[in-house]
């Protein structure tokens, strides 16, 4: 199955791009790195 994640450099939206690519799902993370949050942060989530 296919899934858009947005919000996917988030807290939740990475935790749920993860989990979702590990069942074997085709994941396509989308997000928009503004300074609400740390980038830093946001970096290291899209990462996973």
């Amino acid at each position: 199955m296919k899934y858009v994640v947005t919000g996917a450099a988030g807290f939740i939206g990475s935790q749920l791009a993860e989990a979702l690519a590990e069942r074997g799902h085709e994941v396509a993370a989308v997000d928009c790195f503004t300074d609400y949050y740390p980038s830093a942060l946001k970096e290291e989530n899209a990462r996973k």
